[in-house]
């Protein structure tokens, strides 16, 4: 288990209507063609008994917007996968701004690789 990966797990990444961590989705924003990146991450989440849900989860004639929404909207937590790639295309953010809204939504940015720059827009 890595580093960044052990932190997330002892971050508490409670589920504000859940009671058990066994039936909370989790979703992992990341670029097109980085679900390996994903996965890094998603693994040893699994192994803990979170559900994970991200791009290269979404069987062939689901929406990833639309259950993205879901998630988002029961409180669930939300990985950023930062890596220049996923930042740069602006998805990251758009995630991030759509879970604004639910105050009980935990939103971990992962920083990826070294060069991405990462900063906080709000303050």
């Amino acid at each position: 288990m890595s580093l960044r990966t052990e932190v997330l797990i002892g971050a508490s990444m409670n589920c504000a209507y859940h009671e058990l961590k066994m039936s909370c989705a989790v979703l992992i924003a990341h670029a097109e063609d980085e679900e390996a990146v994903a996965e890094s991450i998603a693994v040893p989440l699994r192994q803990e008994g979170y559900e994970i849900v991200h791009a290269g989860t979404i069987f062939v004639g689901e929406s990833f917007a639309e259950q993205a929404s879901r998630i988002l909207a029961v409180g669930s937590p939300l990985i950023v996968c930062a890596t220049i790639r996923a930042l740069g295309t602006g998805w990251a953010h758009r995630l991030v701004n759509a879970a604004k809204p639910y105050v009980a939504t935990r939103v971990f940015v992962v920083q990826i690789e070294h060069r991405t720059m990462l900063n906080n827009r709000n303050g």
